[in-house]
């Protein structure tokens, strides 16, 4: 949090964190540590920083896999996940890293419908 406004060492922070979201270990210590609490904080301070959100939607999308994530991500984030989606709806990479993110929280059947409350799907 403290080096939020420093683009070079969130954009780095947040690449380690996609490396680190692969590995189910790094990801149980992320939940631990109410980590996409914090993610998501980022995210939505970040928003105008498309190629820093794009990476978020990397993170959230690694730890989606883990089913109790997923659940968090979705009640937590989907309302940011979707302000990001209408702010860049013309950028089809963008969309491309959101709407797996979306895909992946969709897995979770009790995710979907807080993803249909936000217009994830329509």
């Amino acid at each position: 949090d403290a080096h939020g406004s420093n683009e070079d060492i969130l954009m780095s922070a947040q690449t380690a964190l996609t490396n680190l979201a692969s590995d189910e270990g790094a990801r149980e210590s992320i939940a631990n540590i109410d980590g996409v609490t914090t993610l998501l904080g980022l995210l939505e301070e970040n928003v105008k920083n498309r190629k820093y959100v794009q990476e978020s939607m990397r993170t959230l999308t690694r730890l989606a896999s883990d089913d109790a994530l997923s659940s968090a991500i979705a009640e937590s984030g989907t309302h940011i996940i979707m302000g990001a989606v209408k702010r860049y709806k013309n950028n089809p990479d963008f969309l491309t890293h959101a709407f797996r993110l979306l895909g992946h929280l969709a897995f979770v059947e009790s995710n979907l419908k807080i993803i249909v409350q936000y217009d994830g799907i329509q």
